[in-house]
C-alpha cells in the first residue's frame, strides 16, 4: 500500500531519471540558453500594447470533456501596468531560477516566462501563507503580477515573416464530479492569461489532448509534456510558449566554418561557428558579451563569456537580478565586436519543484500547509502542487533561432477514496499462479527485469 508521499517520491524519480538522458556537452552553451530566454523577457518591455493575451492554438472537439469557459467570455482589461512595470522583478525570478536548476557541467535552458505564468495562474487561486510565499517568490503581489504579464505579453512585437513569441495556457480538470472549480479563478485566468479550462476524465485520450495542446502551441519543437495520468491527478496548468525568428543579418556560406569547441574537463567537440561582426558589446567584472539582433531589433541573442581562468558558474555566482537587469539594459554600441557563435540544438528537461521551494514557495507543495482553496474544492481533500515539470527546446543556427518551452504544474488532492490503492509493477516484484479453491500457489516466482 502507498502514501501519498511515496507515489510523489515515486513520481519525482521518474523524471530525474528522464532528465537525465541530457548529455554533457558545451558547458558555455549555459549561460547563453539562458540569458537568450532572459533577454527575450526583457527586450520588449518598451513596446505599446497591441491585444489579447493568449492564442491557444488547439481545437477542442472531444465531446466527452467540457469546456469550462464556454459560459465564460474574458473581459476587456485595460492596461493597468507600465511595460516596464516588473521587468527587474521578472529579471530576478529569471536568475534565481536558472541559479536553483543549473548543474555544474551539463546544459541547462529553463523559461522563467513560461515559468512564471504557470505559477501566476496557481497563485489566482492561492491564499494565505502559500501566496505570500509565492509573491515574494514573485518579488510581486499576484493582482501586479497579472497586470504586468498581461500588458507585457500583450505587448510583444509580432512579424509573421521576421520574428515572433507566442504563449499560450490551459487548465485541465479532472471530470468526474469530485472537483468543483470556482468561476472566480476561471474568470481571472481568462482576462489576464487568455487561459482555456478544459474539464475531462482524465485517460490516456486526456494525455493525448494535452500533448496535442502543447505540440500545437510550441510550433511542434515539444511534442508531449506528460506520459500518463496517475489516478491522484485532479489538475493540470499548463503554458506553452514558442518563439521563431531570423537574425537581422543571416550568416553566408563564407562565414561558417568548421573547428572546435573546447568543453568542460578539456573535452572537445566539432561545432559549426558563425562568424561575424556586432556592434553591441557588454563588459563587466569577470565577463565580456556580444548582442546580435533578430530582424527589425526586437528581439536579440546575448552571449556573456567568463573571462580566461574564470568559469560560467563563477560567472553566474556574481550576478543578481538588479545586475542582469542593468547589464541588459547597458548595452555599449561604440565599439565593433568580431564574434563566432556555435550552431547548436538542445532539449531539456527539468523538475521546478525543489528549485521552487528553494526560492521559499514551499507550501504550494507541502500537502498539508497548500492553500488553493481559491482555486475550488475537491471531495478528495486539499488541493496542492505535486510537480512542476518544464520542457525546453532551442535551436541556433545561420538563419536565425527557434525555441519552445512548456510548463506543467500538477496538481493533487492530499485525500483519497479509502478503498483506492496504488500498485504499479514497475519494479521487482514476486509472483504466484494460485488455485483459489484451497488458496495454494501453484506456481511462485519473482521478476527481476523484463528480458526482451
Amino acid at each position: 500500500m502507498r502514501t501519498i508521499e511515496e507515489f510523489k517520491e515515486e513520481i519525482t524519480q521518474r523524471s530525474q531519471v528522464k532528465a537525465k538522458r541530457n548529455k554533457r556537452r558545451n558547458i558555455a552553451v549555459i549561460s547563453t540558453c539562458c540569458l537568450l530566454v532572459v533577454c527575450v523577457v526583457c527586450a520588449a518591455v518598451l513596446i505599446p500594447p497591441r491585444g489579447p493575451v493568449g492564442r491557444n492554438n488547439y481545437n477542442y472537439t472531444r465531446p466527452e470533456g467540457r469546456d469550462l469557459m464556454a459560459s465564460l467570455k474574458p473581459v476587456a482589461l485595460g492596461t493597468k501596468a507600465a511595460p516596464d512595470a516588473g521587468a527587474k522583478e521578472l529579471a530576478d525570478f529569471a536568475l534565481k531560477l536558472f541559479k536553483a536548476t543549473a548543474k555544474d557541467g551539463e546544459n541547462t535552458l529553463v523559461s522563467p516566462l513560461s515559468a512564471i505564468a504557470v505559477l501566476g495562474m496557481v497563485a489566482n487561486g492561492a491564499g494565505g501563507e502559500t501566496l505570500s510565499q509565492m509573491e515574494k517568490v514573485f518579488g510581486l503581489p499576484v493582482d501586479k503580477l497579472n497586470d504586468y504579464l498581461h500588458s507585457y505579453v500583450g505587448s510583444l512585437p509580432q512579424s509573421a515573416d521576421k520574428y515572433k513569441l507566442d504563449m499560450a495556457n490551459s487548465i485541465w480538470f479532472r471530470d468526474d464530479g469530485s472537483l468543483k472549480v470556482n468561476q472566480d479563478f476561471l474568470q481571472k485566468n481568462a482576462d489576464y492569461y487568455g487561459a482555456a479550462a478544459y474539464a475531462e476524465p482524465f485517460d490516456a485520450e486526456t494525455v493525448k489532448n494535452i500533448n496535442d495542446w502543447v505540440k500545437k502551441n510550441t510550433d511542434g519543437m515539444i511534442e508531449e509534456i506528460i506520459d500518463d495520468i496517475n489516478p491522484s491527478e485532479v489538475m493540470h496548468l499548463i503554458n506553452a510558449l514558442a518563439f521563431d525568428a531570423y537574425w537581422e543579418t543571416p550568416y553566408k556560406s563564407h562565414q561558417l566554418l568548421n573547428t572546435t569547441f573546447n568543453g568542460r574537463h578539456g573535452s572537445t567537440d566539432k561545432v559549426l561557428m558563425m562568424n561575424s561582426t556586432e556592434s553591441v558589446y557588454y563588459s563587466g567584472e569577470g565577463f565580456e558579451g556580444v548582442g546580435k539582433p533578430y530582424k527589425d531589433g526586437k528581439y536579440s541573442f546575448v552571449a556573456l563569456l567568463p573571462e580566461m581562468g574564470s568559469s560560467v558558474e563563477d560567472l553566474v555566482s556574481s550576478l543578481d537580478g538588479a545586475k542582469l537587469y542593468e547589464i541588459l539594459s547597458s548595452p555599449q554600441k561604440e565599439f565593433r565586436v568580431e564574434t563566432q557563435i556555435p550552431k547548436f540544438e538542445i532539449e531539456y528537461e527539468a523538475q521546478l519543484g525543489d528549485a521552487l521551494k528553494a526560492m521559499g514557495m514551499k507550501d504550494l507543495f507541502d500537502s498539508d500547509l497548500a492553500d488553493l482553496s481559491g482555486i475550488g474544492r475537491s471531495a478528495a481533500g486539499k488541493l496542492f502542487i505535486g510537480s512542476v515539470i518544464q520542457k525546453t527546446y532551442i535551436s541556433v543556427d545561420e538563419n536565425g533561432t527557434k525555441a519552445a518551452a512548456a510548463t506543467d504544474a500538477i496538481a493533487y488532492a492530499t485525500g483519497f477514496d479509502p478503498n483506492l490503492r496504488f500498485v504499479i509493477l514497475d519494479r521487482p516484484f514476486l509472483y504466484m499462479l494460485v488455485d483459489n479453491q484451497t488458496n495454494t500457489p501453484f506456481f511462485i516466482g519473482t521478476v527481476m527485469d523484463i528480458e526482451k
